[in-house]
């Protein structure tokens, strides 16, 4: 259990930066609803340029629900 919540904090962590970086881009994600700004994150890790292969093989995974799970759980987002 112990090393399951150490993925998650991981995860957090990860999905954190791409939202810090995506604001940085420019992303308005005031109004945006949840879900999309989820799309855009998957957007980010699936381009392979932004995050290293071990982080992307921690968070390739997720789908856009447990992306949003993970935002209203540690971010400042949304």
């Amino acid at each position: 259990m112990k090393e399951e919540k150490l993925k998650i904090d991981i995860q957090k962590d990860i999905i954190d930066r791409i939202v810090q970086h995506l604001s940085t881009l420019g992303s308005d994600m005031y109004y945006a609803p949840t879900i999309d700004i989820c799309h855009e994150i998957q957007g980010v890790i699936k381009k392979k340029n932004f995050l290293t292969r071990e982080e992307q093989e921690i968070v390739v995974n997720l789908d856009a629900h447990e992306i949003k799970s993970l935002l209203s759980n540690s971010s400042n987002c949304c």
